[in-house]
């Protein structure tokens, strides 16, 4: 119906076929039955004189099945105002001013029309239309009959917007202005089906849908429309007691068929007046077309209106048959404009069941969409179709609400702050005022209290000063909920209070509730439950009241939470399965997933572990479905600890594993660390039933039947330690050979030289060196490959110990020494110690006590600067006493020196003094004024250890002298600031070059 042009129009008789004389040879003229007569006569009021009818020659005409749609102009020569029925409505303002522009349909006439047939059709669309009356129902302006010319006209008010479809494919909509027209069918579906008595539209379809000069959506062509009776039953009749027995109105019409073979895949339709891409598999299937036919095709438009895609485009008509019988519908989670909707998800594949009675009803269908965000879409302001469309801050209100209730902060945040910025520069305070509550809205949700009182406060301040009660309320409702998260009672249930008043001064029931709400909440947390219960209850009135199953939803969760307070868990259960069951029912899977989850915490307070797993492993599910990986994991965690509990512990180490992982994902430290406690709590109960090596190996069992391949890995190595520890070597083999295994097909080469490593030093303790030997090589090749320095200088120590087994001890030392330099390089000196204390094993195996004497000195210095002093003093009289029995007297001072230097950092002054000496006389009889000078600045220290600055300076000055000509630059520095400046803390100048 696009395209409308002004000019070329000419005069419906124009179009005629003939005169109105009968020829000669021409049959007999129609005459119709008494029943129909009479029913034209009823209708006579709506009856237009087609010479007040003007047909567009420039405009394209539309063609159905069964009519041809043409644009034309309507002279004030209407029908008979005065003649319509009850039903009817006075036109608004916006359809006077289109009035002229009307939709002739034309039904199609050939020569073997059966014209009574027609005619019944006809009536029986007029009697359905004229007896509507709802905005998002087309209005018949009336209809044209002239049975002589085979004229039989339908005549609505021309839409220039075109059906949906076409309006969609001209200008691309945001998420907020498409569920606007989803909002509008839904609203005139639910119209019809709550007609009395109910009407079924029949065929309902993208192009059945009008855009009127408003951009609200309108349900047109009730050419397969019918009344149907409802069976009477105790109570008001719902969409549910609706029998598909149509009424006698509608008598003389046969019903929709469809008769299908799978095997030969023949389709035989008789009396199709749908649309089998739309049609119901029970309408397929030949059965009775019904409302709940109406709602499947409900969800194809929700489809149409958010993706732009028609049904099963690009499939023949019988392979569309064969897929809706079958059940197949599309996928609607991975479109980009659905899946953020995860409501709008969930209703469209509600309304795809297929069993009918499982669908929802129209009803429940609007109050889903209902509390989605939208918006009526605003018009292209370019003639450009291709030119971006400017989002209003209107618009862009309504998308920042959207992605609030989806949990998308940051983006929502965003879309405030546009707004705002848009509505300061237009100077719309009320508009910014609006943005200001929204943003104070997210903050408050990120826990950014600060920032949400300042939004609240300021956005209440500009309605106030604009007297916007409405506003007013809002903004302290926002302002209370931000006190009460903060635990700021007082000024909570002050702006609570202050809020309620307003919106009961403006007979805001939803307002009031809400902040019933708030105050229950309040009155719970001050302990005054039997308010709490009070205000809960007035507020759940208002909701039923509005038919509002979201706000029921929340008292009642709030009532749950009250009673799980107090430990009366059957009260909490049984209202937390009602919130479930509205949550599942509107599609809010997010609050639907925190249900479960709070159901399964109450029945496990209440001790039933079996049920409180049904209910975690339901939320686990849901919250998989729509992504939330954190809920995921805490329910996991609940269900593992139950699973715990009932000591089945496989499952229990499935679910927290699985809780691990996804901690990992998102890096929750604290719920990573909740998660192992957990699986340590599952060992632990292990241990006490079969004992610590026990519990190992089934741990082990169970992630190897669950697939965790790491945790096995840990295991294993827990295992075969434990197993090598009791000298057990044999029950340790298989542990360690399945780990290098394991690592080898991971190609993790790390670990590869780990487990080749264990295995050698396995070898070594069986006393199979050749074996050790083998994997020890391979080890440090495999270290080497990956620059593993570490790795390679293990598996060095490893082939030393071999060959000092072997007695090979030249081969063992250079081993130790390769070891020495690794660990020199890298600057770790426990490692060089380790070599070195490698080294006094061999030495001390072979004999070697003047090399053992030289390491024990070595590792005195390591130790005295580890202020290890115990292990210093033990090597150093080590040294000492090797070196005194073999008469190597510049040894003998060394190794005193050392003694000397650990006496001193312990205090031992005369100890200290002692050592000094006795390494002094030595230096003198041997000559050597290198030891004089360490000595004398030995002594100094020692001096000023006491206190003793001046005898101390004596003696750094005899040392200066002796080392002018000997002493590196750097020495001389500091025996001259021993000079100028003597201190405890001067640097140590007699040091062992490998542990400088």
């Amino acid at each position: 119906m696009k395209g409308l042009s002004h000019g070329g129009w000419r005069s419906g008789s124009a179009q005629l076929h003939g005169g109105s004389e009968r020829r000669a040879n021409e049959p007999e003229a129609f005459q119709p039955s008494a029943e129909l007569r009479d029913k034209l006569t009823n209708l006579s009021g709506w009856r237009i004189n087609q010479d007040c009818l003007e047909l567009s020659e420039r405009n394209r005409d539309f063609h159905g099945g069964n009519a041809i749609v043409s644009l034309a102009q309507l002279s004030s020569c209407g029908p008979n105002e005065g003649n319509k029925t009850s039903g009817s409505r006075e036109p608004s303002e916006a359809e006077v001013s289109q009035r002229d522009y009307v939709a002739v349909k034309k039904l199609k006439i050939a020569d073997n029309t059966d014209i009574e047939r027609v005619l019944r059709l006809l009536t029986r669309e007029i009697e359905v239309l004229v007896d509507l009356a709802h905005p998002n129902v087309v209005r018949l302006v009336g209809f044209v009959e002239e049975i002589s010319s085979n004229v039989i006209w339908l005549i609505f008010p021309w839409e220039a917007n075109g059906n949906v479809r076409e309006f969609l494919a001209a200008v691309d909509l945001e998420i907020p202005e498409r569920i606007s027209l989803i909002d509008d069918v839904a609203q005139g579906l639910e119209y019809l089906h709550h007609h009395e008595p109910p009407v079924r539209h029949g065929d309902l379809k993208s192009l059945n849908i009008l855009v009127n000069s408003e951009y609200r959506a309108v349900i047109t062509d009730f050419g397969s429309a019918c009344y149907l009776e409802c069976t009477p039953k105790k109570g008001v009749p719902s969409e549910s007691q609706v029998t598909t027995t149509q009424t006698q109105d509608n008598a003389g019409s046969s019903s929709p068929r469809a008769d299908f073979s799978l095997f030969t895949k023949q389709l035989t339709v008789t009396g199709c007046l749908y649309t089998t891409r739309w049609a119901a598999p029970e309408v397929l299937n030949g059965e009775e077309s019904a409302l709940w036919s109406d709602i499947w095709a409900f969800g194809w438009i929700c489809f149409e209106i958010m993706t732009n895609d028609f049904p099963f485009q690009g499939i023949h008509d019988t392979e569309v048959i064969v897929k809706v019988i079958q059940g197949y519908v599309p996928s609607i989670t991975d479109d980009a404009r659905m899946s953020p909707i995860v409501a709008l998800c969930k209703l469209v594949t509600s309304c795809w069941r297929i069993s009918p009675n499982e669908r929802p009803t129209a009803k429940d269908c609007r109050t889903v969409v209902d509390w989605m965000p939208m918006i009526i879409p605003s018009p292209p302001q370019t003639s450009d179709p291709g030119a971006p469309r400017a989002r209003s801050p209107a618009l862009l209100l309504e998308m920042a609400r959207m992605h609030e209730q989806q949990g998308n902060y940051s983006s929502a945040s965003e879309s405030y702050s546009e707004a705002l910025t848009i509505f300061i520069s237009l100077g719309d305070e009320e508009g910014r005022a609006d943005a200001l509550c929204g943003l104070g809205s997210v903050e408050r949700l990120e826990e950014d209290y600060s920032d949400a009182e300042s939004s609240y406060s300021e956005a209440l301040r500009i309605y106030t000063q604009l007297d916007n009660s409405s506003g007013r309320a809002d903004a302290l409702w926002g302002l209370a909920d931000t006190y009460r998260l903060q635990g700021e009672e007082g000024p909570a249930v002050a702006r609570y209070s202050e809020a309620l008043k307003l919106y009961e001064n403006l007979g805001n029931d939803a307002g009031k509730a809400q902040a019933l709400c708030g105050l229950a909440e309040m009155h719970c947390i001050r302990g005054h439950y039997h308010n709490a219960i009070a205000s809960y209850s007035e507020a759940l009135q208002i909701y039923t009241h509005l038919s509002s199953e979201a706000g029921r939803a929340e008292v009642l969760w709030g009532i749950a939470e009250l009673h799980s307070s107090r430990e009366r868990f059957e009260e909490a259960i049984s209202k937390y399965s009602e919130a479930l069951e509205i949550y599942t029912r509107i599609g809010n899977q997010g609050s639907a997933a925190e249900a479960l989850w709070e159901l399964a915490e109450a029945h496990r307070l209440n001790a039933d572990d079996d049920k409180a797993a049904s209910f975690y492993s339901q939320a686990i599910t849901v919250y998989s479905e729509i992504g939330d990986e954190a809920g995921q994991a805490i329910a996991l965690e609940g269900l593992a600890a139950t699973h715990q509990r009932r000591k089945r512990y496989e499952e229990a180490v499935s679910a927290y594993c699985e809780a691990l992982r996804l901690y990992d994902s998102f890096d929750d430290e604290d719920g990573k660390a909740e998660s192992l406690e957990g699986l340590e709590e599952v060992h632990a109960g292990l241990r006490a039933e079969v004992g610590v090596l026990g519990a190992l190996e089934q741990m082990a069992s169970i992630y190897g039947r669950l697939g965790y391949k790491n945790h096995r890995i840990k295991t294993l190595w827990e295992l075969a330690s434990m197993q090598l520890g009791q000298k057990e070597y044999l029950a340790a083999s298989p542990y360690y050979s399945e780990l290098l295994e394991m690592y080898t097909a991971d190609e993790d080469e790390s670990g590869k030289a780990d487990a080749l490593r264990a295995i050698a030093n396995l070898h070594c303790c069986r006393k199979e060196l050749e074996e050790a030997v083998s994997c020890y090589s391979k080890a440090m090749s495999v270290s080497a490959n990956l620059g593993d320095e570490i790795g390679k200088a293990k598996a060095l120590l490893g082939l030393g110990e071999v060959h000092h087994r072997q007695d090979q001890y030249n081969q063992a030392n250079l081993m130790y020494a390769q070891v020495f330099s690794i660990y020199t390089s890298l600057g770790d000196d426990k490692g060089r110690a380790d070599a070195l204390r490698r080294n006094l094993e061999v030495y001390t195996s072979s004999g070697d006590e003047l090399n053992k004497a030289q390491v024990l000195w070595h590792l005195g210095h390591f130790h005295r600067w580890s202020k290890e002093y115990e292990n210093a003093t033990s090597c150093y009289s080590g040294a000492l006493e090797i070196y005194s029995s073999r008469g190597d007297e510049t040894g003998r001072a060394n190794a005193l020196r050392g003694l000397a230097t650990v006496h001193r950092a312990r205090g031992e002054h005369n100890e200290a003094f002692s050592r000094y000496s006795d390494a002094m006389r030595i230096a003198v009889d041997l000559g050597d004024e290198t030891g004089r000078a360490k000595v004398l600045w030995g002594l100094a220290e020692v001096h000023c250890g006491t206190g003793d600055y001046r005898t101390g300076s004596d003696y750094y000055a005899q040392a200066l002298h002796i080392c002018l000509d000997l002493a590196p630059e750097d020495n001389r520095a500091q025996l001259l600031w021993g000079v100028l400046g003597p201190s405890p803390s001067s640097w140590e100048w007699d040091d062992d070059p490998l542990f400088r």
